[in-house]
């Protein structure tokens, strides 16, 4: 039986604060730049300046896109990090723990083939990099290294533009279609069912 829209989004939050909580511990111990902790400095006093009518709206924003070029870039390696455990939990371990991650093991839905064919380690991945966010992630440090602040910020608008399109499209059709499939789904030939 196919598993019920709440049960693929609550599995999802599960998974994310889980997620989160264990990216946290281990990005805790990376160091933090000066040039971080002066952005850090710089993004407070321009929010300042903005709600004290202080600043003027173009110029908060050409400000602010290079405070926001400096913490991306300055905060790159807790950026790899994440999508590298992302990837891990939401592919490799899912792909070993029965097409579960531990969201979906509490909500008991598991990812499997809709075909005859088992579900493969590759399209695990390619699931997780494009549901979880990741590849608009590793794109967006990619991004980072050969361009400035201003294409930067413009193209990383379009890059999270698109990931929010696929996911709301996905969740549409999850929500829609009576097999309970969503775009990705759909591309990789898979479907979640309850246990």
């Amino acid at each position: 039986m196919e598993a019920h829209t709440i049960q693929r989004i609550g599995a999802y939050f599960v998974d994310a604060i889980l997620l989160s909580l264990f990216v946290m511990l281990l990005t805790f111990w990376i160091p933090t730049s000066e040039k971080y902790e002066e952005a850090i400095k710089d993004e407070n006093n321009l929010l300042d300046s903005i709600f004290d009518e202080d600043l003027d709206f173009d110029k908060f924003y050409d400000d602010y896109s290079q405070v926001r070029y400096t913490l991306d870039k300055e905060s790159m390696a807790v950026s790899l990090v994440t999508a590298v455990v992302s990837l891990g939990y939401f592919a490799t371990f899912a792909y070993y723990y029965n097409g579960q991650t531990l969201g979906k093991k509490i909500f008991k839905i598991k990812i499997v083939s809709s075909t005859t064919e088992e579900v493969s380690h590759l399209k695990f991945i390619g699931r997780a990099l494009l549901v979880n966010g990741i590849l608009s992630s590793l794109l967006t440090d990619l991004i980072l290294l050969f361009i400035n602040y201003k294409q930067y910020n413009y193209t990383v608008g379009v890059v999270n533009f698109v990931q929010s399109a696929f996911m709301f499209v996905s969740l549409i059709l999850i929500i829609m279609r009576t097999d309970k499939k969503g775009l990705h789904d759909l591309m990789f030939k898979t479907r979640v069912i309850q246990e």
